[in-house]
């Protein structure tokens, strides 16, 4: 058992693609680690009201007065900035008197009620969403030992369009799962880009395959539009699955409240053009694989890179027009549609086919050329090369 296990081990380490690939996840998630540190300094913030402005106000003639004043003392002794207004109108004072927050309240019979309106920022939605629940808690301690008799609703402005907080809620929890859920399609087809790549490599018909009278062009769009079908099969036959166990245990996804036929169908098409995308470059890897073993790799390697933009958002929307050009944030954007703007979607779409667009010309070019043959020696000649470098280096 153990001279076979050492034999396996030998074998698939030889292969440079199971290096790259075993190598690539330490990349990837140590890449993430400021996205995780900066959600949780906003979350910090947003718990200890860190450089937020509050304004108070009162909608009923008889405004609770007093309670005001014990609400904007209680935020100061927390080193809050606070101020008292005299009007009624929260979402005009987010919008012109720079608050943070808006803090309407009102009392009937002993009970009291908050409607807290926060003032959001895509970019810093870990903040946003935790910045009510702070509020609310903050307000409960200062009415202490009344705190019983305390109902609250939040709403949040983000663009301008006020949102209840539960909206919001639900519509990024949807958005960052349709993010996440191209991975149902991103790996099928990458796999089944580098596999017709690799059985060709491995069956040694590569040769055969290009002594065709047939166009490199034609042989690359054929293999990444039969990859792209079955992949598109498989996700819509995940998607229809998860939206059936959903809709069996009552969970309304809220997608046709949230997301009008636009959004939709920019949604689909930034899934097929990220698809498509994942099967070229696959494809493009494959080529270098010696085995079907490391054009399986190939797969892994070319999708990893797809978890980051959906992890960006642990902190906010990128709004950079420059990010739009990041691969796979196509499906990102479009799944966040209704906070990001179909706009900023449909501009990484397009993005995203003008980069499908390049990777395959690029294919078409090395199919053209010997190292569509001679990938795998080339591959190595060039880490042989390498790894002399590194040792004359090291002497």
């Amino acid at each position: 058992m153990r001279r076979l296990l050492a034999k396996e081990l030998k074998t698939l380490l030889r292969e440079p693609m199971v290096v790259v690939m075993i190598v690539m996840p330490f990349i990837i998630y140590s890449f993430m680690a400021p996205f995780y540190s900066a959600a949780t300094e906003q979350a910090e913030e947003a718990a200890k009201l860190r450089g937020v402005r509050i304004a108070l106000a009162s909608c009923q003639e008889t405004g609770p007065g007093p309670v005001l004043g014990v609400l904007a003392a209680s935020l100061r002794a927390a080193n809050v900035t606070v101020n008292v207004l005299e009007t009624c109108k929260p979402v005009e004072a987010l919008k012109t008197g720079g608050y943070d927050a808006v803090i309407v309240v009102n009392s009937t019979g002993g009970r009291f009620s908050f409607e807290v309106y926060v003032r959001g920022d895509p970019t810093r939605l870990t903040r946003t969403l935790a910045l009510p629940g702070s509020l609310g808690a903050q307000l409960g301690r200062a009415l202490s030992p009344g705190a019983g008799n305390v109902t609250s609703r939040a709403y949040v402005l983000l663009g301008d369009r006020l949102w209840s907080f539960e909206e919001l809620s639900s519509v990024y929890g949807v958005g960052v799962a349709l993010g996440y859920a191209t991975f149902f399609i991103l790996f099928p087809a990458a796999s089944l880009g580098a596999a017709l790549m690799g059985a060709e490599r491995e069956e040694h018909m590569l040769d055969v395959l290009f002594s065709l009278p047939v166009r490199r062009r034609s042989i690359a769009l054929s293999k990444a539009a039969a990859a792209l079908v079955a992949s598109l099969l498989t996700a819509a036959s995940a998607l229809a699955g998860l939206y059936r166990l959903f809709g069996s245990i009552g969970v309304d996804m809220g997608i046709s409240r949230y997301y009008s036929p636009a959004d939709l169908t920019v949604y689909v098409a930034a899934l097929a053009s990220e698809a498509l995308f994942a099967v070229i470059l696959a494809m493009l890897v494959g080529l270098f694989a010696s085995t079907m073993r490391g054009a399986q790799s190939a797969a892994t390697i070319v999708v990893l890179p797809a978890i980051i933009p959906p992890m960006m958002t642990m902190t906010g929307i990128p709004v950079s027009r420059l990010f739009t050009l990041v691969p796979y944030t196509a499906a990102l954007y479009a799944g966040l549609a209704p906070l990001a703007g179909l706009e900023r979607a449909a501009m990484a779409t397009v993005a995203q086919l003008a980069e499908t667009a390049l990777a395959l010309l690029l294919l078409v070019k090395l199919l053209e050329s010997e190292a569509a043959v001679t990938g795998p020696e080339t591959l190595r000649r060039l880490r042989t090369s390498l790894a002399h470098k590194l040792r004359g280096r090291r002497r």
